[in-house]
């Protein structure tokens, strides 16, 4: 988490005070941390509409275009945005930072109701959830 911040204010300092900066993110829970740390300083591109599923989620070209001038990608991580790598390639050297890379992960017990949303994370994965 400190390196987002850390990226962000890097960005918003590089661009001085008058101009903003574009963020992507591919969760809507990540464009509120964004726009928590970035303020007035970015703009923030939701790919994932609220109520979306992030398991079902594919970028269409038009969300694919939206990314066009971001500075910044903010992923989930932990292999739960299936379509990283392909994003990765469409959008070349623009950053894409995975927020929960760095959070400790938790294995899921096959018996473990905690997990019961997401039944393809059971039976001893690894929980991309963080």
């Amino acid at each position: 988490m400190k390196h987002i911040f850390t990226l962000l204010f890097a960005l918003c300092a590089s661009f001085g005070c008058a101009q903003t900066i574009k963020v992507a993110a591919l969760h809507p829970m990540l464009g509120d941390l964004a726009l928590q740390v970035g303020g007035d300083r970015v703009t923030v591109v939701d790919l994932l509409k609220p109520g979306g599923d992030i398991h079902h989620f594919e970028p269409s070209a038009k969300d694919i275009a939206e990314l066009k001038g971001a500075s910044l990608i903010l992923a989930s991580g932990k292999h739960l945005e299936s379509y990283l790598d392909n994003l990765r390639d469409s959008v070349g050297a623009v950053p894409v930072v995975e927020v929960g890379r760095a959070i400790p992960s938790i294995k899921i017990e096959a018996t473990s109701d905690l997990f019961v949303c997401c039944p393809a994370h059971t039976a001893g994965g690894i929980d991309p959830h963080w």
